[in-house]
């Protein structure tokens, strides 16, 4: 899961590498997200109440557990940089207790359509 995230990482500074050298950011906008958490990934101990997540210090694996191995309906993270990013947050209306404002997945794609058809 380590190497995963590490290789994923590298691809987004690959891409914002890449529009810094051939394009600009007020032309390109970069989305990272995903379409579903799995897993249930939590601190030790999490069941019944949820336990965050511990930092174990640099190079140990933090006490985490996983409570599903389907979808779930957590939340993830969303983000966007560059052309109209910011036209995302009119829809980060709903609220979690914890993490704050959010969106509906949906209105990635209705942002995505919006920032089309205005071109």
């Amino acid at each position: 899961m380590i190497e995963e995230q590490i290789d994923f990482d590298k691809a987004v500074q690959a891409v914002i590498k890449w529009v810094r050298k051939n394009s600009n950011w007020g032309e390109t906008l970069l989305i990272v997200t995903g379409d579903h958490e799995t897993g249930y990934l939590n601190g030790p101990g999490s069941d019944p109440t949820w336990e965050p997540i511990v930092n174990n210090g640099k190079a140990i694996l933090p006490g985490m557990a996983w409570y599903s191995g389907n979808h779930t309906n957590s939340l993830i993270p969303f983000f966007s940089i560059g052309f109209n990013a910011q036209s995302f947050k009119q829809y980060a209306n709903l609220i979690d207790p914890v993490r704050g404002a959010y969106m509906d997945n949906t209105n990635i794609a209705q942002v995505i359509f919006q920032l089309l058809e205005s071109q």
